[in-house]
Protein backbone atom coordinates (compact mmCIF):
# COMPACT_ATOMS: atom_id res chain seq x y z
CA UNK A 1 0.00 0.00 0.00
CA UNK A 2 1.70 2.87 -1.50
CA UNK A 3 0.76 6.63 -0.13
CA UNK A 4 1.36 9.94 -1.89
CA UNK A 5 2.73 12.57 -0.87
CA UNK A 6 1.25 16.07 -0.04
CA UNK A 7 3.07 18.39 -2.94
CA UNK A 8 1.75 21.47 -0.83
CA UNK A 9 3.26 19.89 2.55
CA UNK A 10 6.42 19.12 0.08
CA UNK A 11 6.52 22.40 -1.23
CA UNK A 12 6.45 24.42 2.43
CA UNK A 13 9.16 21.94 4.01
CA UNK A 14 11.64 22.61 1.16
CA UNK A 15 10.59 26.18 0.80
CA UNK A 16 11.20 26.23 4.76
CA UNK A 17 14.83 24.60 4.83
CA UNK A 18 15.60 26.87 2.09
CA UNK A 19 15.05 29.88 3.98
CA UNK A 20 16.75 28.42 7.23
CA UNK A 21 19.47 27.48 4.87
CA UNK A 22 20.28 31.02 3.66
CA UNK A 23 19.26 32.70 6.83
CA UNK A 24 22.29 30.79 8.79
CA UNK A 25 24.76 31.74 5.34
CA UNK A 26 24.07 34.73 5.82
CA UNK A 27 23.76 34.93 9.46
CA UNK A 28 27.37 33.94 9.98
CA UNK A 29 29.28 35.73 7.44
CA UNK A 30 28.84 33.84 3.98
CA UNK A 31 27.56 36.45 2.33
CA UNK A 32 29.33 39.81 3.20
CA UNK A 33 29.05 41.25 0.07
CA UNK A 34 25.07 41.66 0.81
CA UNK A 35 26.07 43.31 4.32
CA UNK A 36 28.30 45.94 2.32
CA UNK A 37 31.96 44.69 2.83
CA UNK A 38 33.17 46.45 6.21
CA UNK A 39 37.38 48.33 6.12
CA UNK A 40 40.39 45.69 6.70
CA UNK A 41 43.70 47.32 7.62
CA UNK A 42 47.37 45.67 8.95
CA UNK A 43 49.26 46.86 11.42
CA UNK A 44 52.14 45.89 12.63
CA UNK A 45 53.78 46.42 16.10
CA UNK A 46 57.14 46.18 17.01
CA UNK A 47 56.43 45.12 20.13
CA UNK A 48 55.03 41.89 21.80
CA UNK A 49 51.53 41.75 20.90
CA UNK A 50 50.66 38.33 23.61
CA UNK A 51 47.10 39.96 25.06
CA UNK A 52 45.68 40.87 21.62
CA UNK A 53 43.50 37.92 21.07
CA UNK A 54 41.05 37.33 17.68
CA UNK A 55 37.92 39.62 18.11
CA UNK A 56 40.08 41.99 20.87
CA UNK A 57 38.71 45.27 20.38
CA UNK A 58 39.70 48.07 17.74
CA UNK A 59 38.80 51.76 19.33
CA UNK A 60 39.39 55.29 17.72
CA UNK A 61 39.84 57.68 20.34
CA UNK A 62 38.06 54.93 22.42
CA UNK A 63 35.19 54.31 20.56
CA UNK A 64 34.78 50.51 20.00
CA UNK A 65 35.14 50.63 15.63
CA UNK A 66 36.12 46.91 14.94
CA UNK A 67 37.91 44.00 16.14
CA UNK A 68 40.98 42.19 15.39
CA UNK A 69 40.74 39.68 12.63
CA UNK A 70 43.23 37.30 12.75
CA UNK A 71 47.66 37.47 13.06
CA UNK A 72 50.01 36.86 10.31
CA UNK A 73 52.47 34.10 11.81
CA UNK A 74 54.10 32.47 8.80
CA UNK A 75 56.58 35.96 8.17
CA UNK A 76 57.32 36.39 12.01
CA UNK A 77 61.22 35.74 12.02
CA UNK A 78 62.80 36.20 15.47
CA UNK A 79 61.74 39.67 16.48
CA UNK A 80 59.71 40.83 13.55
CA UNK A 81 56.65 42.40 13.66
CA UNK A 82 53.74 40.33 13.84
CA UNK A 83 51.25 41.66 11.29
CA UNK A 84 47.43 42.08 12.79
CA UNK A 85 44.59 42.07 10.60
CA UNK A 86 41.70 44.53 11.91
CA UNK A 87 38.79 45.05 10.57
CA UNK A 88 36.57 48.43 11.00
CA UNK A 89 33.04 47.85 11.14
CA UNK A 90 30.87 49.98 9.09
CA UNK A 91 27.58 49.49 11.26
CA UNK A 92 29.63 50.50 14.54
CA UNK A 93 30.83 53.34 12.82
CA UNK A 94 27.49 54.60 11.50
CA UNK A 95 25.65 54.63 14.65
CA UNK A 96 28.75 56.75 15.82
CA UNK A 97 29.51 59.28 13.09
CA UNK A 98 28.36 62.94 12.23
CA UNK A 99 28.29 63.66 8.25
CA UNK A 100 31.00 65.89 7.99
CA UNK A 101 32.54 65.50 4.11
CA UNK A 102 35.91 66.81 5.46
CA UNK A 103 35.25 64.38 8.55
CA UNK A 104 37.21 60.53 9.25
CA UNK A 105 34.65 59.04 7.06
CA UNK A 106 32.52 59.21 4.17
CA UNK A 107 28.76 58.60 4.38
CA UNK A 108 29.16 55.06 4.10
CA UNK A 109 31.35 54.75 7.02
CA UNK A 110 34.66 54.14 5.57
CA UNK A 111 37.29 55.88 6.20
CA UNK A 112 37.92 59.09 3.81
CA UNK A 113 41.13 57.95 1.91
CA UNK A 114 43.59 60.97 2.42
CA UNK A 115 43.11 60.30 6.21
CA UNK A 116 44.05 57.17 6.42
CA UNK A 117 47.96 57.86 5.98
CA UNK A 118 47.77 60.19 9.27
CA UNK A 119 46.51 57.39 11.01
CA UNK A 120 48.25 55.45 14.41
CA UNK A 121 47.04 52.31 15.55
CA UNK A 122 48.29 51.71 19.62
CA UNK A 123 48.34 48.70 21.79
CA UNK A 124 46.40 49.35 24.93
CA UNK A 125 45.70 47.67 28.16
CA UNK A 126 42.30 46.44 28.25
CA UNK A 127 43.26 45.15 31.98
CA UNK A 128 46.19 45.14 34.25
CA UNK A 129 45.20 42.15 36.17
CA UNK A 130 44.53 40.16 33.55
CA UNK A 131 46.88 41.64 30.19
CA UNK A 132 44.36 41.94 27.76
CA UNK A 133 44.90 44.28 25.35
CA UNK A 134 43.05 46.03 22.34
CA UNK A 135 44.01 48.32 19.32
CA UNK A 136 43.69 51.97 19.37
CA UNK A 137 43.26 54.31 16.68
CA UNK A 138 43.92 57.84 16.27
CA UNK A 139 43.57 60.14 13.93
CA UNK A 140 46.02 63.16 14.14
CA UNK A 141 46.07 66.31 11.14
CA UNK A 142 49.67 67.57 12.51
CA UNK A 143 51.54 63.91 11.50
CA UNK A 144 53.27 63.85 8.70
CA UNK A 145 51.21 61.28 6.42
CA UNK A 146 53.02 57.80 5.36
CA UNK A 147 52.87 56.49 2.40
CA UNK A 148 50.15 54.43 1.11
CA UNK A 149 51.37 50.62 1.56
CA UNK A 150 49.76 47.40 1.04
CA UNK A 151 50.47 44.10 2.85
CA UNK A 152 48.81 40.73 2.20
CA UNK A 153 46.52 43.21 -0.06
CA UNK A 154 45.46 45.41 2.61
CA UNK A 155 45.91 48.52 3.26
CA UNK A 156 48.70 49.18 6.18
CA UNK A 157 47.97 51.72 9.23
CA UNK A 158 51.25 52.85 10.75
CA UNK A 159 51.63 52.11 14.82
CA UNK A 160 52.82 53.62 17.76
CA UNK A 161 54.89 51.94 20.53
CA UNK A 162 52.83 51.17 23.22
CA UNK A 163 52.89 53.53 26.92
CA UNK A 164 53.98 49.99 28.57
Amino acid sequence: MRRKGNPALVGVFVVTALAVLIGFTVFTGGFATWRGANERFILTFDENVYGLYKGSRVTLNGVQVGRVERFFLGQAVGKAPVPVLVEIDRSLVKQHMVSDPAGLFDEDGRFNADKIPRLRARLETESYVTGILYVNLEYDADLEPTENTKLFDYPVVSTRVSGF
